[in-house]
């Protein structure tokens, strides 16, 4: 067996991490500090907090994302947004991702693929209450 072929074994038999909730709201506030999320999250339109969750759901059932990346600003609402589409035959359509507490740290997680994301938004929200 070839060095690449055995590298390629070795990569997809190693097991990722999973990160949760617990990971998103660590102790010491590495990743997300929960009044910060809580904060920005609540201050978001309907809308835009169903972009959220629909990208926790796409993270944690393994779709193949395409996220911009950098965001874009919009002055109107003075908020960052990504733009992030699905890898699908299906799914033509992309969305707008608000920029809040934690995002851009969860899109280079997930652009890294070293970790599966397992993500629920109302755990995550009822955390950040805690």
């Amino acid at each position: 067996m070839s060095k690449l072929k055995e590298l390629k074994n070795k990569t997809t038999k190693e097991e990722k991490k999973t990160f949760t909730t617990s990971d998103f709201f660590k102790e010491d506030q590495s990743f997300a500090n929960k009044q910060k999320f809580e904060q920005e999250f609540v201050k978001l339109s309907s809308y835009d907090r169903e972009k959220i969750e629909i990208f926790f759901n796409q993270l944690s059932n393994g779709l193949k994302l395409n996220v911009s990346i950098a965001p874009t600003y919009n002055e109107e609402k003075k908020l960052k947004y990504y733009h992030v589409s699905a890898q699908s035959a299906k799914l033509n359509r992309g969305y707008k991702l608000p920029d809040i507490e934690g995002v851009t740290k969860l899109i280079n997680i997930y652009e890294l693929n070293t970790y599966k994301i397992d993500l629920n938004l109302e755990d995550v929200y009822d955390a950040s209450l805690s």
